[in-house]
């Protein structure tokens, strides 16, 4: 008995479709970076505040601090709009 090839298809596809969408992602952030570092700051603030939200969500612990790195991410998020696109 043959096993279908369509689960294997399907899975490549969507590897496929992941690394596309990582690569375009990628390119808009670096558009940006390259033709201004004024947001600089702001975009290492954001990747800080990613970076302790992924360190604390697992744990439950903490919560207060969770709910800041989230909230100073929202900010940032303003932050890195108003930079880019002025106010």
């Amino acid at each position: 008995m043959r096993a279908s090839l369509t689960p294997t298809v399907l899975v490549a596809v969507l590897f496929a479709g992941s690394l596309f969408a990582g690569c375009v992602e990628g390119r808009r952030w670096d558009r940006y970076s390259r033709e201004d570092h004024r947001c600089d700051p702001i975009l290492q603030r954001m990747d800080y505040d990613r970076d302790k939200i992924s360190e604390i969500e697992p744990t439950g612990r903490h919560r207060d601090a969770l709910q800041w790195y989230r909230d100073d991410f929202d900010n940032a998020r303003r932050d890195l709009d108003r930079c880019r696109y002025g106010s």
